[in-house]
């Protein structure tokens, strides 16, 4: 599965308006759709033409700045959400570099 992170292009990025396209889970859902993350709202499904046409890609940098200490599942994301320093492993409760817990 693949990620990539987005803000409507008519949206200032702030956790209410970014998301992430889980990239892979378009035969779970409707068609021309695909299954979307929001740090507010969760999951749901959105149009690919959307995602593709009015959206802009933000980076997954960007993405964690923002939504830092909102819930995302870990899998989403490589990055800390509070040093954005790169997870050295996935399965630790805490990053290694700012001994911050991990926000799941």
């Amino acid at each position: 599965m693949k990620y990539t992170f987005h803000v409507d292009k008519k949206e200032t990025i702030q956790p209410k308006n970014i998301f992430i396209a889980l990239w892979g889970t378009e035969e779970d859902c409707n068609p021309g759709m695909v299954m979307v993350y929001a740090p507010i709202g969760q999951h749901s499904e959105a149009y690919v033409a959307y995602i593709k046409n009015d959206c802009r890609e933000i980076t997954e940098e960007q993405y964690a700045y923002i939504s830092r200490g909102i819930y995302t599942p870990s899998d989403y994301l490589t990055l800390c959400t509070y040093c954005l320093q790169t997870k050295e492993d996935k399965k630790q409760d805490a990053c290694t570099t700012c001994a911050k817990l991990y926000v799941y």
